[in-house]
C-alpha cells in the first residue's frame, strides 16, 4: 500500500505544465491559401499533395475542387490537366 505523502511530494518535484490557449478573436493556425482548381482531363483521377500529403479527388471531366495553394504549385507542374479557376485567399 502506498503512502499519500509518497504521492504529494512527487506532485511537487514533477515539472509545472501551462495549459495551451487558444487566441481569441483570431485563427489558431496560419490561414492557407487555397486555390479552386478545373480538372480538365477524361476519366477520375486522385492526387496526393505533395506539402500536405492530402487526396484530393477529382471524379470527372469539368470537376472543381479547392486545393492548398501549396500543393498547386507543385501539382501543376506535373498534372497537365489542371487550370486555375479562381484564386481564393
Amino acid at each position: 500500500m502506498s503512502c499519500c505523502g509518497k504521492n504529494r511530494l512527487q506532485a511537487r518535484t514533477s515539472p509545472e505544465r501551462t495549459p495551451l490557449r487558444r487566441a481569441r478573436g483570431g485563427p489558431v493556425g496560419p490561414v492557407r491559401q487555397m486555390m479552386l482548381v478545373e480538372y480538365r482531363g477524361t476519366g477520375s483521377i486522385t492526387l496526393r499533395g505533395p506539402v500536405t500529403g492530402r487526396d484530393y479527388v477529382l471524379s470527372r471531366t469539368g470537376a472543381r475542387i479547392s486545393m492548398d495553394a501549396r500543393d498547386h504549385r507543385e501539382l501543376v507542374r506535373t498534372v497537365t490537366n489542371l487550370r486555375l479557376v479562381e484564386h481564393r485567399g
